[in-house]
């Protein structure tokens, strides 16, 4: 079997290889990776896309595999399970009765309902910015922004490990990287460019893959210092971390709430939903009215799901509980791996990455947990560098204390095996 993996990374990798790739013609290349799913499905790995059950769903953090098999869910981003909360989809079905299931033109045109503006004064309230923009993605969202305001002679200097969409959105213009989290390497990296007029500084409030958290106050008074811009993608804290679920921003010691930052996120995490949105000063989003090409271009997000995610803030934000058991399961998760000697001194985010650091064993430690009751995810190249291959784990607020401790004693299982 172990021949079997390795053939099958091998295969992987020279499909995401641009040299390998691009000797192939196009029958080829989509032979290699037809050949790479069938393989996968025979040996029944089913790393890529994994299809859920959807009519035997049990709870919030369980779901059946086949009649009466119970897994345990330790791979969704629904962090507080406000996708399943009954105020929320009571909130759905009424506008779905109302308007219907979708927006039906971009937002310029006819694709604007009064509940896109809801929400978006919703959330700008919420994180105490002037105003605030929707995509129908949080990828949409930081492409939108970055590829309408960086022009060339600006500059984007990046934490190393922030998401593929900021990298993308960043591709035409001068952009450099600083270490991660490394406020040394964040000051050298910026005294390269004093000369730059516009200067951006992009982190991530919550870090998708290592779930650890920036020093924001740092990184924020080096933005003030040198003028720059600084870009914060919430998608991961918002709900999980700082006051009232608001985010990084408010973790600070000095909360810094200048228009000047940008603040993009996601409906499909703690908010619930789908979709993303792009927060800041009012003259920032009446740019983008004009600018911002996935705003200009793609269908807006469905109202149903605009107003679902406005009572999914007035959750958060006035019913405590709501917050308060995703914080109780995160720590008794943290303290569980502590317990069988695994270093997660990182954050109290609800991510913890189990590093591996060899994607053969990656799939195997997935699939041996999955046949033990418990559903997580396989992180390899190029999503992190093939020296940090990992199982992401995403703790949720539906987890129960004996899920948890269930979940930790399987850990000790296979950190003894594979870790």
């Amino acid at each position: 079997m172990s021949r079997f993996y390795d053939r099958l990374i091998k295969k992987y990798y020279n499909l995401r290889n641009i040299n390998r790739i691009s000797e192939l013609s196009f029958e080829e290349r989509i032979e290699l990776s037809s050949d790479i799913l069938s393989s996968m499905n025979k040996s029944g790995i089913n790393l890529f896309r994994r299809i859920l059950p959807t009519k035997r769903k049990i709870d919030d953090s369980k779901f059946e595999i086949r009649s009466n098999v119970e897994i345990i869910n330790l791979a969704s981003n629904d962090y507080l399970n406000l996708t399943k909360h009954p105020k929320v989809i009571e909130r759905s079905i009424s506008v779905s009765k109302e308007l219907g299931i979708g927006a039906g033109s971009v937002p310029m045109l006819t694709g604007t309902s009064d509940y896109h503006k809801q929400l978006e004064n919703r959330i700008s309230n919420f994180l105490k910015l002037e105003d605030c923009l929707t995509y129908n993605s949080c990828y949409a969202a930081n492409i939108g922004l970055l590829d309408a305001l960086l022009k060339p002679g600006d500059v984007a200097i990046m934490d190393n490990l922030v998401h593929a969409s900021i990298i993308s959105g960043c591709q035409k213009v001068k952009h450099s990287y600083f270490l991660h989290n490394d406020i040394d390497s964040l000051k050298n990296t910026i005294k390269k460019f004093q000369d730059y007029k516009n200067k951006m500084i992009i982190i991530e409030g919550v870090y998708s893959m290592d779930g650890d958290i920036p020093p924001f106050d740092d990184i924020a008074q080096i933005a003030r210092e040198n003028k720059a811009l600084l870009l914060i993608d919430e998608a991961h804290s918002i709900g999980v971390i700082g006051t009232k679920g608001r985010g990084i921003r408010f973790t600070s010691n000095n909360l810094n709430l200048e228009s000047g930052d940008i603040v993009t996120g996601s409906f499909g995490k703690g908010l619930p939903g789908v979709g993303g949105f792009v927060a800041g000063s009012k003259n920032l989003i009446s740019y983008l009215y004009f600018m911002s090409r996935p705003f200009l271009f793609s269908t807006a997000i469905p109202p149903n799901i605009a107003a679902s995610v406005i009572t999914a803030i007035d959750l958060i934000e006035n019913e405590t509980e709501v917050t308060a058991k995703l914080g109780q399961n995160i720590k008794q998760f943290k303290n569980g791996l502590e317990r069988i000697g695994l270093n997660v001194n990182r954050s109290d985010s609800a991510i913890f990455p189990l590093i591996i650091r060899d994607e053969m064993k990656v799939i195997q430690a997935t699939k041996h947990l999955q046949n033990r009751g418990i559903y997580v995810s396989p992180i390899f190249y190029p999503v992190v560098s093939k020296t940090r291959s990992r199982i992401r784990i995403s703790v949720n607020s539906g987890l129960s204390s004996n899920d948890i401790e269930y979940c930790i004693d399987e850990i000790k299982d296979i950190k003894s095996k594979f870790l």
